[in-house]
């Protein structure tokens, strides 16, 4: 059961309300994203909707403070009822239902968490060298991310990636997506050094909360930003984790042609346990490709993604699984305002002996208005296909995105 901290909401009014007074702190919303999803439940049109949302307070040229909240919510539908459950009478003891009903409203997931508290030296001993303490969540290597506020470029990841193309999550966490090969998330020290346009390196050292307290972990990245190719690789160590440690290592790699739209990569190892070295194999492979042919109006841009058997320091249940995602657009957003399209998604589980193959077919239409980008898309089964209940084949997605 996830634990919540009611009084963060607390601590964020104080914070807007002494941000102009006490320090020149910058307030600004990375994220903010409101998604819909509808389908058929018990002969009911349902609609099941989440908001995420990133909140951040940044402050100081030499010395640099950064904190950082987030809100994942559950479905709000879910949360707001729970809002009004009534609480179990402690001083008789409650029944069993009565318990399940206040673990409900406890793990409700519509509170704000904080997510990353950093300070920073910008420039160690007059070096162009910047020394960062932080605990929480820091940057998620080979997502392509941070070749936005690092070395403004345009945004160039997968689409593959999120809520949106995993509304189920991972190893039943609906909180939990791919988001790149790794995540650092702990407490330590993190060592950065960059050239405006072209390089960037980083070192982190970290107690790793993935694994849990007294394991240790050590990742070095670099980025490449050169115009025509974009490279982010990293590699790292966890110890003491099993019996020979644990290691990861991935590439990003992106190659713009012109004329065309090149072509993107992911390629890694999420997780590696030299003691489990006889099963090592494809398994262990993050792998995402993705081939992109752009014309001024029409785009085809086909995507083969195979499922990492690990993926943050544990299992995700999707060993074997091989995406094939086929995106038929037209238009694009960046300069039409509006673009939409179909894809068409081709799963094979290699290790399912029930249903091996599933396809669905989505219709979609995304446009921009005002600094927010509005989705919308319908998607329907192919196979397999239910003849009894053909109204349980479609989900409807509809949500907006911004950030100010």
């Amino acid at each position: 059961m996830r634990r919540k901290s009611p009084c963060l909401l607390c601590l964020l009014f104080l914070l807007f309300s002494a941000a102009p007074l006490a320090w020149p702190a910058g307030v600004s919303i990375p994220r903010l994203e409101l998604l819909s999803v509808g389908g058929m439940e018990a002969d009911l049109f349902v609609i099941k909707s989440k908001i995420f949302l990133d909140m951040a307070f940044d402050g100081g040229s030499k010395f640099s403070g950064s904190l950082k909240f987030a809100l994942n919510s559950g479905y709000l539908e879910e949360d707001f009822l729970l809002f009004g459950a009534p609480v179990p009478d402690f001083s008789a003891s409650p029944s069993p239902e009565e318990l399940a009903a206040l673990g409900a409203i406890i793990d409700s997931s519509l509170s704000l968490d904080l997510k990353t508290v950093s300070v920073t030296i910008r420039e160690l001993f007059g070096a162009p060298l910047d020394f960062s303490y932080f605990v929480g969540t820091m940057e998620s290597f080979c997502s392509g991310d941070d070749f936005v506020p690092l070395f403004a470029e345009a945004p160039f990841s997968t689409a593959m990636r999120g809520y949106i193309s995993f509304p189920e999550g991972l190893a039943g966490n609906r909180d939990l997506v791919y988001e790149g090969i790794h995540t650092v998330k702990g407490s330590g020290l993190k060592l950065h050094v960059q050239d405006k346009t072209r390089l960037a390196a980083s070192l982190y050292l970290y107690q790793d909360m993935y694994l849990g307290p007294g394991r240790y972990s050590a990742d070095i990245r670099f980025l490449l930003n050169n115009p025509g190719v974009k490279l982010d690789i990293f590699a790292g160590a966890s110890l003491p984790a099993s019996s020979y440690g644990l290691y990861r290592a991935g590439l990003l790699v992106h190659v713009p042609v012109r004329g065309l739209s090149g072509f993107y990569a992911q390629i890694g190892i999420p997780y590696l346990d030299p003691a489990q070295a006889a099963s090592f194999g494809i398994r262990n492979f993050y792998f995402l490709f993705e081939p992109r042919l752009s014309g001024p109006w029409i785009s085809f841009i086909p995507t083969f993604f195979y499922h990492p058997a690990y993926y943050l320091q544990a299992p995700t249940g999707e060993e074997g699984i091989l995406d094939f995602n086929l995106n038929l657009k037209f238009g694009k957003i960046e300069r039409h305002a509006v673009e939409g399209g179909a894809e068409c998604l081709l799963s094979l589980d290699s290790f399912s002996t029930s249903s091996p193959f599933a396809a669905t077919l989505s219709p979609y239409i995304r446009f921009s208005s005002g600094g927010a980008v509005w989705d919308a898309k319908i998607s329907a089964r192919l196979y397999p296909f239910d003849t009894t209940d053909i109204l349980s084949q479609f989900n409807a997605y509809f949500g907006v995105k911004t950030g100010f």
